[in-house]
């Protein structure tokens, strides 16, 4: 009995997953499946990984029908094998409908929020106008698919293509006097164009196509979304979609840093914006044609714990005779200084310095501190206690930076932040919560989501992240954001209780065991990379970071710096007898020490901050002009 009752159930169980597939239709007495997948030009996808894949999200709606349809039919996206399945009851009409059909028709489908019926040919569809989001630049996506169909077909395959064209816009900023809060603000608009066209037919392929006026100049514009990065702090991402059309002299974009400082960037000669292409413009904003960035060292003395975003610093200043920290967060100002700094608060409105009262038990306790723009992540934790990790951000209100989640859950041995994520991991192996890991997703107005205890096995007794990329001690992650879960990558081959860092496109980690040789991953091909000559040794803490070609890596006495040449794809350690300590004596006189501890490092672009020293803290910036220095003129 118990035999027969198990088949029962794995056969319905069977037979529900097949209707999952297909819908089934009574006057045919037949099963009818929908089916839509979008073509992968590499370059418009509606979610796009590292990789540039084009999919479609569940829940995604498509409208379907024909001339001569009674009307449209909606199906959804079920998440799996690209099958869609009708919205409603109504929905299945579709197939009744096809049945009826006495000849072949020309069946389409449209995905995208301009219309809420199938557009027929002739219809004006226009993309929004204010693209500064990623929602709003998703709500500009229109795709379509066609396929000849009879009342013999059940099976509609749709391949989707890209209606509109998209437009990116790279931007450099070479100008001294500009701020990053003046970057970080910067918006683009591309004027003189069309935001609009019509729905017409190929005539060989009968496939929709977005039509615009012939006239190059038409009289709209689109706000573009921006992107910032801290790993590029004078360089910005501009992008957004918009009808093919053909650009060219007497249109322009329009370029507008936070300070009010407007730049015009003409379109010299003719470039054609194709459907389902994406273009690249490149610009570079001087202040004068000779502006150019030199390497510069900054020392903060009295700071203990530190960490950069750009140019934009915080530290753990230590009050010597009270034993007691506080914080600071420098930006840099258009003369080149960096000011006394401002305090953090524990209110929004700037009232109350951190940590003195809610959070007076952590005042003799320094940790660990990260920064990604106007997020702060740190932690003091107090005997191994689960809520000791504190999110700290700038308000968008008063403009104050104050700690806007305190004791959080996260040891924090280790932490990271990114734009999208905090995260707080736990000692490796000791306390009540060890090999833990705690992330929290930042939404898009700086809010806290609700916190992931060790997805995926995460552990994070030292972590590093960039974009959707975590790299741990336990591993590689990447964020899947259609699913909404971390995913492993890969492991290491060597090493036990590994400190890392991550670019987003490279992983440099160290074996674990006191003074080891540092590896260095593509996290693309999740590959090691070679060395030529010996490896790079790293000892405890922080000791590791990277950026591009560049790489750090410390001991308790010794900071070297790494160079991959492009040429060979091979690392070397650059200057190995005076390490990198040498090198910033060049660039900075004041600098008399003679050795350097670099067990507390951190990189972002070619920017580094050296922390823990017996000077204190100390900023380095253009990394690469000083190796480009260097090996010009080996010292």
């Amino acid at each position: 009995m118990k035999k027969y009752q198990i088949l029962i159930t794995g056969l319905l169980l069977f037979s529900a997953s097949c209707m999952d597939e297909t819908e089934h239709c009574e006057q045919y007495n037949g099963d009818f499946r929908v089916t839509a997948t979008v073509e992968n030009t590499g370059t418009m996808s509606r979610v796009a990984d590292r990789n540039d894949r084009t999919t479609f999200t569940e829940g995604d709606a498509i409208l379907i029908g024909w001339n001569g349809s009674a009307s449209s039919y909606k199906y959804r996206y079920s998440g799996t094998n690209s099958t869609f399945a009708p919205d409603a009851a109504a929905d299945r009409k579709l197939w009744t409908e096809l049945l009826n059909t006495s000849s072949m028709v020309d069946v389409y489908a449209w995905y995208g929020t301009m219309s809420n019926v199938l557009p027929a040919v002739g219809t004006n569809i226009a993309v929004p106008q204010d693209q500064t989001s990623e929602s709003k630049l998703w709500a500009a996506i229109c795709m379509a698919a066609h396929q000849s169909a009879s009342s013999a077909t059940n099976t509609l395959v749709f391949t989707f293509h890209h209606l509109t064209a998209r437009l990116f816009l790279s931007v450099d900023i070479v100008d001294p006097t500009v701020t990053q809060p003046d970057v970080m603000g910067a918006t683009a608009r591309i004027n003189q164009i069309y935001a609009e066209g019509t729905i017409a037919t190929d005539p060989s392929s009968k496939a929709y196509r977005l039509d615009v006026p012939t006239n190059q100049k038409g009289a709209q514009s689109i706000r573009m979304k921006q992107s910032w990065s801290d790993q590029q702090v004078f360089h910005l991402d501009f992008e957004c979609l918009l009808p093919p059309q053909a650009l060219g002299e007497g249109q322009n974009i329009t370029i507008t840093l936070a300070n009010g400082k407007e730049y015009v960037c003409s379109i010299s000669g003719d470039l054609t914006l194709a459907a389902g292409q994406k273009t690249t413009l490149k610009a570079t904003l001087k202040a004068d044609e000779h502006s150019t960035f030199k390497p510069k060292l900054t020392t903060i003395p009295d700071a203990a714990g530190s960490a950069f975003s750009g140019n934009r610093l915080i530290c753990a200043i230590k009050n010597a005779s009270t034993g007691e920290f506080r914080y600071r967060v420098y930006d840099k100002q258009p003369d080149g200084s960096w000011g006394e700094g401002v305090p953090v608060y524990e209110d929004e409105e700037g009232t109350i310095e951190f940590p003195t009262q809610k959070y007076s038990n952590i005042l003799k306790k320094g940790g660990a501190v990260e920064i990604s723009g106007d997020y702060v992540v740190l932690s003091a934790d107090i005997g191994n206690s689960n809520n000791s990790t504190y999110f700290i951000k700038k308000s968008k209100t008063t403009g104050k930076w104050y700690c806007a989640n305190g004791q959080i859950q996260g040891h924090g041995y280790s932490v990271c932040i990114s734009e999208d994520f905090l995260v707080s991991g736990n000692h490796v192996s000791t306390g009540s919560y060890a090999n833990r890991s705690y992330i929290y997703p930042i939404d898009a107005d700086g809010n806290l989501g609700a916190v992931q205890d060790t997805p995926a096995g995460i552990s994070a007794y030292k972590s590093s992240i960039y974009g959707g990329v975590l790299a741990t001690n336990s591993g590689v992650y990447e964020y899947d954001s259609n699913q909404k879960e971390w995913v492993k990558l890969f492991g290491y081959a060597v090493g036990a209780n590994q400190r890392v860092a991550t670019d987003g496109k490279r992983v440099i980690m160290q074996e674990g065991t006191g003074d080891s040789d540092v590896h260095i991953y593509n996290v693309a091909t999740r590959q090691e990379e070679k060395w030529d000559g010996s490896k790079a040794r790293a000892a405890g803490g922080k000791p590791v970071a990277i950026y591009g070609d560049y790489a750090l890596a410390g001991t308790a006495t010794k900071l070297s710096i790494c160079y991959r040449n492009p040429s060979t794809g091979k690392w070397s350690v650059l200057n190995p007898d005076g390490g990198f300590l040498e090198i910033m004596k060049k660039w900075d006189k004041s600098i008399t020490i003679t050795e350097i501890d670099g067990q507390n490092i951190t990189m972002k672009g070619t920017r580094a901050m050296i922390s823990g020293t017996e000077m204190g803290s100390i900023f380095i910036e253009n990394i690469d002009k000083m190796v480009e220095d260097y090996l010009a003129d080996p010292y």
